[in-house]
């Protein structure tokens, strides 16, 4: 659960809130644990925080109107986000996973919680079947944060470059046949 605050609030009141919104959310319910602010500190909202630039680039960047977005933008955003890390990885195991011959369509989704260095879920269509164990399929590919970071850093398209004509370029690390 994220909670923006300023940079003075009381952490433990904070929390406190947070319990009682999920215990009343839950009414009668298990409740789940909760993690308040993963990602730390809060305290930048709103355009000058996490949201990037608006919202008239996501179907371009998610590669064509067949692939579900769910409200993360690329473009604008630290590359750092799971938004962009997430969306890049996410492309990267549906390709491996058609190019592996497990399917002639493929769609991953990545569940994040803020604050963790990799997916807590990673859900598959393979040629519209569910499939639960892609990662072992696969063998087990790198899938943390700093994988599709590395690609990042060792790919020699200059931001503009990526930032004009996007990322699904021939070349690039996270569209290589691996």
């Amino acid at each position: 659960m994220s909670l923006n605050h300023h940079v003075g609030s009381d952490w433990l009141f904070l929390r406190r809130f947070a319990e009682e919104a999920v215990e009343l959310a839950c009414a009668g319910r298990p409740l789940p644990s909760i993690r308040l602010n993963g990602a730390g500190m809060f305290v930048a909202g709103g355009p000058n925080g996490d949201n990037g630039l608006s919202g008239k680039k996501l179907v371009v960047d998610a590669y064509g109107p067949t692939v579900p977005i769910d409200g993360g933008a690329w473009s604008g955003k630290d590359f750092h986000k799971v938004d962009r890390l997430g969306g890049l990885l996410a492309r990267w195991l549906a390709k491996r996973a058609v190019l592996a011959g497990l399917a002639q369509e493929a769609r991953v989704n990545l569940d994040y919680a803020p604050g963790c260095d990799r997916p807590v879920g990673v859900e598959a269509l393979l040629d519209g079947r569910p499939v639960g164990d892609l990662l072992q399929r696969l063998g087990h590919p790198e899938n943390g944060n700093q994988a599709v970071w590395r690609a990042y850093v060792s790919c020699e398209a200059a931001l503009p470059e990526l930032a004009c004509w996007g990322h699904q370029q021939v070349g690039m690390p996270w569209e290589d046949r691996g």
